[in-house]
């Protein structure tokens, strides 16, 4: 392993921040952990030949590619004729075909392969041996070998059993040409040009080794891209019964990383399996949709069939649900795209000549009564049928009865498909508290046969070990920072984060906000004399609470309650302008849902709004339930331009120096959109650009839908902010700070190359030129945990998981990147998910543990909630923005508004709003 120590100080770019190791605090405590890394060991260097594979399938007209992963490439069904989008379930069942595929490949020319212990496929396209492999004369193989496996063959599996193929064709082909063999110790050095974080031979290969027994037994494992396995469930091991109809599967998160390591003898780089056990709902399968249906809530037994008004509910709920038909000759696989109103014994079609309902047709082709024909009926995917002569033909629907249709197995439930009851369960039961977490960790291992008893035996053919237990690491606890509030000082607590903001002798805000023209409207569906009590007793609370911050109120000029609809909020608004209000209180009846409209509005009419449920308000009055109002008070201030609290060292003296401006920016992560949105992507930043400097405003970025590189986003967003300070200042900032939030797959390289360079000329741009730049990258999209390693067995969550401030920046660290991972919160339930963040620039050259630090200072900066948030304030509030952003889209989208993104600029985002342009609006 020595050469990974010479690889490690060649493979980054020389532009990137280094590590520089500080002086340690005194007052920070050492606390041992264990991280769900297992140390991996290459024995000897052992040759390695790579090859690439494609799969083939002929069936009719067509040679289809198994391989191929392109979301937007058509590909053939199971079965049927015609073509349908990949998705996660067809990725699977090509999966099923190549395993299937392969092993009639191996069995039918083992003079190619030779032992299969000594082979390494991916199930796709990578193939790794640590044998040579042979031509068909037994020469080495240089070029490319195909083998053929005839369709009568190939049919005696599972997987082809259904289907009339001509024949299997795989392709093997050498990955570099006439030298396919790279030694392990080489495959370290190895590097493919200068944006690579990692030598991704070696930790592809290593990936797909670790992933052998994963891939290799379906009946056990289900696989899916991104290092993802979950386990089948078992007579031992039971799914867990979810709502609607689905299961609750356990499974784990696996990858291979280069890691600092111990460090020793000038030796810095090792390699670990990182095992992060997971949890996911999954369709139950083999019943019928309309078991399925029923157990959904939407089948009514008496009448045996679905409310009218809830149809287009059902056919969102099973939209792109995956089921077969078993009723002919052949099993046929197709996705759910609609559900219509009509039934088989309404729903008529041409058939020789005449016209037959669907209940007729079954009757007659399949001999089938069908029990529920007045159920509507289920639409498959577009069809295009594909003919030698005429090329694709009109797409055209076919129509299912629902009980002919049974679900397909290894389906992952969508976000579009769970329900909210689904999804709670499914939030409970991944809460995992860390002593049962490492059980799960350890246990993975083994049953993933990389480490333990039973070792696959590929792994022992090239001579790798992962061991069985757990990495140890030291991580220290931060000093948390105080808080400052208008005359006085509060500490916070070491073990908690949280600090005492409410009650008897509440402090004053830092500089309370004033509201003078303002209203007060009760939404409700049926408005009674009750609710308008209910308003006017909550005016007073809310007065008095006023007072003790320190806010300045005048009384409303009006208090309403209204029987509320969208089109009556936006007349309330039209009053609140032609009025000059500043501000609108709504208490909203639980049963309606005008949030977003009520945020579009305010953009739109430039109306700050703050809102809650009417039982939220009830609980306050006739409950003491203070504290829901303190919180609202306090975001109340913010939004009207006051600052709650500074945040002040000791750790950290110079947070807010003067001319240091702190930048977050966070991309919108809602998920997919409805089909055929194509929303706009939304980039939420924050900055402290207002005269106080611990407080932090936001905006929108918008552009174009699937765009998410973050180049222009962030050079747009830092040119403006800095110019925002300067206004406010009167200087530009001699330091600019950004929080840049990214994902697993972001790069590192690409943003030195990218990003940095457009952020340099931003501040040239906006005069900033001299100004030295700090860019942090930090994502929570990452499977490394941390757990305590002297933890209360028996204990609550709460006490296992590690403290607020707990921070490691060595041995499980990149060896080269200045990177640390860094718990701010207290995780409540389950375990701790800990940021990581990399230190992508830095002109200051601060030290690590400045870094870290300030970072963790940053997070007590929310101004709402009085402890620390999961990420620092200007990501953290930059992520808020993102998502309002992304409700204001589809509010738009919603009323039938365009969606031009430099005209949303102008509409929706709230730097050019002379009102909400320095407020924290969505506090």
């Amino acid at each position: 392993m020595d050469v990974l120590t010479e690889a490690m100080s060649k493979m980054l770019p020389m532009n990137i921040a280094p590590k520089i190791v500080g002086a340690q605090d005194p007052y920070e405590r050492v606390v041992p952990l264990t991280a769900n890394m297992f140390p991996l060991h290459m024995r000897a260097e052992v040759p390695i030949f790579m090859y690439n594979v494609q799969v083939f399938m002929k069936v009719g007209f067509r040679e289809v590619n198994l391989v191929k992963r392109n979301t937007d490439e058509l590909i053939l069904s199971h079965v049927l004729p015609f073509y349908v989008l990949i998705s996660s379930f067809t990725i699977i069942d090509h999966k099923n075909k190549c395993r299937s595929a392969f092993r009639f490949a191996v069995r039918a020319a083992p003079q190619v392969f030779g032992h299969p212990s000594g082979l390494f496929y991916d199930i796709q396209a990578q193939l790794y041996s640590v044998r040579e492999l042979k031509d068909v004369l037994g020469n080495d193989l240089k070029k490319k070998e195909e083998i053929i496996v005839p369709g009568e063959d190939a049919r005696k599996a599972y997987d082809f059993q259904d289907i009339d193929l001509e024949y299997l064709r795989l392709v093997i082909e050498p990955v570099n040409g006439t030298n396919p063999s790279i030694n392990l110790g080489e495959l370290v050095l190895k590097q493919k040009n200068f944006s690579d974080e990692v030598p991704c031979e070696l930790l592809q290969f290593l990936d797909v080794a670790c992933s052998q027994h994963a891939f290799l037994t379906p009946t056990k494992f289900t696989t899916y891209p991104g290092g993802f396995a979950y386990f089948n469930p078992t007579s031992e091991e039971p799914a867990r019964e979810l709502p609607d109809a689905a299961r609750l599967h356990n499974g784990v998160h696996k990858s291979v990383k280069v890691i600092e390591g111990s460090c020793t003898a000038g030796r810095c780089g090792e390699l670990a399996v990182v095992l992060d056990p997971k949890k996911a709902a999954f369709h139950k399968p083999d019943i019928t949709v309309v078991q399925k249906i029923q157990e959904m809530g939407f089948l009514q037994m008496a009448s045996e069939n679905v409310a009218p008004h809830r149809i287009p509910e059902l056919a969102e709920a099973l939209k792109n649900v995956f089921v077969e038909t078993r009723h002919g000759k052949r099993r046929s696989r197709f996705a759910i795209h609609s559900v219509v109103a009509e039934s088989a014994r309404t729903n008529r079609f041409t058939k020789d000549d005449g016209q037959v309902t669907v209940e007729e047709h079954f009757k007659k082709e399949y001999d089938i009564a069908l029990k529920y024909p007045h159920l509507p009926l289920v639409v498959s995917m577009p069809l295009r049928k594909k003919t030698p002569s005429n090329g694709r033909a009109p797409p055209r629907l076919l129509f299912f009865p629902m009980e002919v249709l049974f679900i397909c197995p290894n389906q992952r439930v969508l976000r579009n498909q769970q329900s909210a009851k689904q999804n709670n369960e499914v939030i409970k039961s991944c809460a995992v508290a860390p002593e049962h977490r490492l059980k799960d960790v350890i246990a993975s291992g083994q049953k993933m046969r990389i480490n333990g008893p039973n070792v696959h035996g590929c792994l022992n053919s090239a001579q790798i070990q992962v061991e069985s237990e757990p990495l140890k690491v030291e991580g220290r606890t931060l000093v948390p920072p105080n808080i400052d509030y208008k005359g006085c000082q509060v500490q916070v607590d070491s073990f908690t984060g949280k600090w005492r903001n409410f009650g008897r002798n509440k402090p004053h805000y830092l500089e309370g906000g004033k509201i003078g023209r303002w209203g007060l409207y009760v939404l409700s569906k049926a408005p009674s004399s009750e609710e308008e009590q209910l308003a006017l007793k909550f005016k007073d609370k809310m007065l008095v609470e006023f007072q003790s911050r320190g806010m300045q109120i005048d009384l409303p000029m009006f208090l309403a309650t209204v029987k509320a609809t969208p089109l009556y909020l936006r007349t309330i608004f039209e009053k609140a302008r032609k009025e000059r209000l500043e501000f609108l209180f709504f208490i909203q009846d639980k049963d309606l849902a005008l949030h977003n409209e009520m945020k579009f509005y305010e953009r739109a009419y430039e109306v700050i709004t703050q809102d809650l449920r009417t039982d939220t308000a009830r609980a306050v009055i006739e409950q003491g339930k203070n504290l829901s109002l303190e919180n609202i008070i306090a975001k109340l201030n913010v939004k009207v331009g006051g600052t709650n609290y500074s945040v002040n060292g000791p750790s950290v003296p110079d947070l807010f120096k003067k001319g240091r401006l702190y930048i977050g920016l966070q991309a919108s992560t809602n998920g997919p959109p409805a089909a055929g949105a194509h929303l706009p992507t939304v980039v939420g930043s924050a900055a402290n650009v207002t005269t106080a400097p611990s407080s932090f405003v936001g905006d929108i970025y918008f552009q174009k839908f699937g765009e998410m590189d973050l180049q222009g986003a962030m050079a747009s967003t830092t040119e403006g902010y800095v110019k925002r300070y300067a206004a406010v200042h009167g200087r530009a900032p001699d330091e600019v700070f950004i929080y840049r939030s990214g994902t697993a797959n972001t790069n590192i390289g690409q943003m030195l190359r990218d990003e940095v360079p457009a952020i340099r000329c931003a501040l040239k741009n906006s005069g900033a030129s001299r100004a030295r730049l700090t860019l942090v990258m930090v994502t929570k999209q990452h499977n490394v945990r941390l757990m305590p390693t002297n933890m209360t067995l028996g204990g609550r969550a709460i006490d296992q998981n590690i403290k607020p401030g707990t921070v490691v920046d060595q041995k499980i660290t990149h060896p080269r990147f200045a990177e640390f991972y860094l718990n701010s919160h207290q995780a409540l339930h389950g375990s701790a998910k800990t940021p990581k963040y990399v230190v992508v620039a830095d002109d200051c050259s601060n030290p690590i543990q400045y870094l870290e630090r300030v970072t963790y200072a940053l997070s007590y900066g929310h101004q709402i909630v009085g402890m620390p948030t999961s990420l620092p304030s200007p990501v953290y509030i930059a992520g808020k923005y993102a998502e309002r952003g992304a409700a204001l889209l589809q509010t738009k989208r919603n009323l039938g508004g365009a969606l031009d993104v430099d005209a949303l600029a102008e509409e929706l985002a709230y730097a050019n709003s002379k009102v909400l342009g320095f407020k924290r609006i969505n506090a």
